[in-house]
């Protein structure tokens, strides 16, 4: 990933699954920011993480896997840091 752009890879993840799965991070990061609760948000991320990825086939570009996988790891640190805030 550079410059935070997810890249493309012949074979890598369907964008449509990880543009759904980062839609669905972004969505939890603003119901924490609007108050929902701890054990809801983990309840979501959950949900989130078990989201299906497809991979595309070997002739067809699909999001680079380690990058949307390293995205999505961003992405959880920053939902489970919010909850360490004193």
């Amino acid at each position: 990933m550079k410059n935070g752009i997810l890249g493309t890879e012949k074979g890598g993840y369907d964008k449509k699954d990880v543009l759904m799965k980062i839609d669905a991070y972004m969505t939890l990061l603003m119901k924490i920011q609007k108050g929902t609760s701890s054990a809801e948000a983990k309840e979501d991320l959950i949900k989130i993480k078990n989201m299906p990825l497809k991979e595309v086939d070997e002739n067809t570009e699909g999001f680079a896997k380690f990058d949307a996988e390293g995205y999505f790891s961003q992405m959880e640190y920053n939902i489970v840091a919010y909850f360490k805030q004193p």
